[in-house]
């Protein structure tokens, strides 16, 4: 199992008007951490893009964010869609959000 983490700090160009993390700027947080996971495994015989994304936001985020990433390294050269989850955390290790990123991977031609 591979394991990936980022994080984004609290600042106004990624907050809303509630003075919380924006749901847009949680999302990117999410697609980097899954995108970067992938990227960082790959073999540069196989090829990857992300091809749709599921998110749950489960409370308000009004402090820094770190996110976790965990998965299964997978066959890269077989054509298949991967679900890679991340986690959102606060700086209080609350879970805030969650998401899946559904990779497409496959050889390259």
């Amino acid at each position: 199992m591979d394991c990936f983490t980022s994080a984004m700090k609290k600042r106004r160009a990624v907050t809303n008007h509630m003075g919380t993390m924006h749901a847009a700027a949680m999302a990117n947080l999410i697609e980097l951490t899954a995108s970067g996971a992938v990227q960082a495994s790959i073999p540069r015989s196989a090829r990857w893009i992300p091809s749709g994304m599921n998110i749950e936001y489960l409370k308000k985020a009004k402090t820094d964010l770190r996110s976790v990433c965990k998965f299964d390294i997978p066959d890269w050269h077989k054509n298949q869609d991967l679900s890679i989850e991340v986690q959102l955390f606060d700086i209080n290790e609350q879970q805030v959000a969650r998401g899946v990123v559904l990779i497409r991977v496959g050889p390259k031609d």
